[in-house]
């Protein structure tokens, strides 16, 4: 082998993105599994952000990793909250710099960090993993109908003594995708007690 046998190397042209695995519209269908439309932290590495960053540079984190929901890290490397592109993108910055008197002094949205407008853990509602391993796609579309969210996490808890897992997560918009219709476009039958089942207590109580 000789050096001519190497690969030429190129220099990567414009703004590079990540691949993602496409997936055709309408391949999921609401009695498959719910396991199918969860995206599995044993199998993907989920996004974290330091809680510390700028909301800026947060938002460009996540254009890069293509991703619409970042876990928070506190300065003990702790998971603390999570944060959404809405969150990023609305009306919580602003919001934020009211509360704490901003417009009386110079201030700008540079100065939001990310744990300033986080959804802390202690107010996070989950999903229990035993549970979303008998439930079907149509009862996941039901919990985001009845949740108003577009991200439902998923915990597993175990039966020692300890801290619960994330185990996963549901995605609206790629649910969506999958399904080739919008959420509000899809009836379901299922009572509001039914879906409260689904829920697993907070985060805070899987200890």
């Amino acid at each position: 082998m000789t050096t001519s046998d190497a690969l030429p190397r190129l220099r990567v042209p414009g703004d590079p993105v990540l691949a993602k695995p496409s997936v055709p519209a309408g391949t999921v269908k609401l009695d498959d599994p719910a396991l199918n439309v969860m995206t599995d932290f044993l199998q993907a590495t989920p996004i974290t952000v330091d809680g510390e960053t700028p909301i800026d540079e947060a938002l460009q984190h996540m254009i890069h990793a293509g991703v619409r929901l970042l876990f928070v890290i506190g300065r003990d490397s702790r998971l603390i909250g999570l944060i959404t592109a809405n969150d990023l993108q609305g009306e919580k910055p602003i919001r934020h710099m009211q509360a704490i008197e901003c417009m009386d002094r110079t201030c700008s949205r540079r100065e939001v960090r990310v744990q300033d407008i986080m959804t802390p853990v202690a107010v996070w509602e989950v999903l229990d993993y035993g549970t979303v391993c008998r439930a079907t796609v149509a009862r996941i579309v039901a919990t985001f109908k009845i949740a108003g969210r577009r991200h439902l996490l998923v915990v597993e808890r175990s039966a020692q003594p300890g801290p619960c897992i994330v185990r996963g997560l549901f995605s609206a918009s790629r649910l969506e995708r999958e399904l080739g219709l919008s959420i509000d476009a899809i009836c379901v039958a299922s009572s509001f007690a039914d879906i409260e089942k689904v829920f697993a207590h907070p985060y805070g109580e899987c200890e």
